[in-house]
């Protein structure tokens, strides 16, 4: 049966990494943001890269670009995972934390180009405990050259528009945020049902289990559950760190250190991630947002939020406007979602809507 391992083999400069690989990853994620000196908004992993990706269910292949000296100059992995696709529950592949040297690398650079549209083809073709029948991935809108040069034609591959998601990430909540609405914990299984019953439509459902150290919430109108969303105290493996930082960032740092939140040290900054956010299927926005403003009270209110310097919500396809006079500090990022394919399939995601849990991807 076909392996990946087999499908790199021909290319001199592209290898599969190992847990030996694992300090020589950390220094060239270090290094990468010193070369280029600007500021950025990257991931730490503190002293173990793989961690993050090891979540149960999970299988994953990261790929290592080389130098001539065979050093690394580059860094991306393919996360494989079951998530609800076009009715079923499917192995997909998830492309991401493609990170390239601008310096060296250059035969490593030629040689990707052939080989990732290698892997794309054999994806479908391996193992069964192993096999992904479709490919996707995330980029930010921003980055528009990544953006022109994955969706050329003509390379064996294809990235197919799928549709826009919104990420949006609490700074400084609101001052006076008056709310309808009633934030609560809830058991799991009216968790679940909740979730099963108004995601179910939605490409890139998860199932879900009920790990220790996992807390679940409703948002209530009186005795109606309007939306729910988890959070977790278990260390994800991973944290926003802060490279280069410039002079309107380090004093945003410091008002978010005087409000009496944690101190921002050597970047890395502590983030509560809201998961698995699900609204009624039907909510307009000016509802979803209401309610996300009575989601930031109640963190606010029961000090959860004193413990972190940033909260991230992922709210999906549609857009939210939150006004800063109202709101207080809220950072939108828009991505793009795209499926990737073979030259020889037509792709496999025939829907535009879709659920995104960015903090486990």
């Amino acid at each position: 049966m076909l392996t990946l391992e087999e499908v790199v083999a021909p290319y001199s400069h592209i290898r599969l990494a190992t847990r030996e690989d694992n300090e020589g990853i950390l220094n060239f994620y270090k290094d990468i943001h010193m070369e280029t000196g600007d500021e950025a908004l990257s991931f730490d992993r503190g002293d173990d890269f793989f961690r993050f990706y090891e979540r149960r269910g999970n299988h994953f292949w990261t790929f290592l670009f080389l130098n001539e000296n065979l050093s690394i100059c580059g860094v991306g992995t393919i996360v494989r995972h079951l998530r609800y696709v076009d009715g079923i529950y499917r192995p997909v592949a998830y492309f991401c934390d493609l990170r390239v040297s601008p310096q060296g690398g250059r035969r490593a650079k030629v040689q990707w180009r052939k080989c990732f549209a290698d892997v794309i083809s054999a994806l479908p073709k391996l193992s069964d405990d192993l096999r992904c029948e479709m490919a996707y991935t995330a980029i930010l809108s921003d980055n528009e050259k990544a953006i022109a040069s994955l969706t050329k034609g003509g390379r064996g591959y294809n990235y197919r528009y799928i549709n826009n998601y919104h990420v949006y990430s609490i700074v400084i909540p609101a001052v006076f945020n008056p709310t309808f609405y009633n934030v609560k914990e809830i058991s799991y299984s009216d968790f679940l049902k909740f979730y099963g019953q108004e995601a179910h439509n939605l490409d890139l459902m998860e199932e879900i289990d009920d790990v220790e150290g996992s807390s679940y919430y409703g948002v209530f109108d009186g005795n109606e559950l309007l939306s729910i969303f988890m959070i977790s105290n278990r260390d994800l493996g991973r944290s926003y760190k802060l490279y280069n930082l410039k002079i309107a960032k380090k004093f945003l740092t410091n008002i978010v250190e005087m409000m009496g939140r944690p101190k921002v040290d050597n970047g890395i900054l502590k983030t509560l991630e809201i998961q698995y956010l699900c609204f009624e299927s039907q909510m307009s926005n000016d509802t979803r947002k209401d309610i996300i403003s009575a989601i930031i009270k109640y963190l606010k209110d029961s000090k959860i939020l004193n413990q972190y310097h940033i909260c991230n919500l992922y709210t999906g396809q549609d857009a939210i406007a939150f006004s800063p006079l109202i709101d207080g500090v809220v950072v939108e990022n828009t991505g793009h979602m795209f499926e990737i394919h073979s030259d020889e399939n037509q792709g496999l995601w025939p829907k535009r809507s879709f659920r995104f849990e960015g903090s486990l991807l």
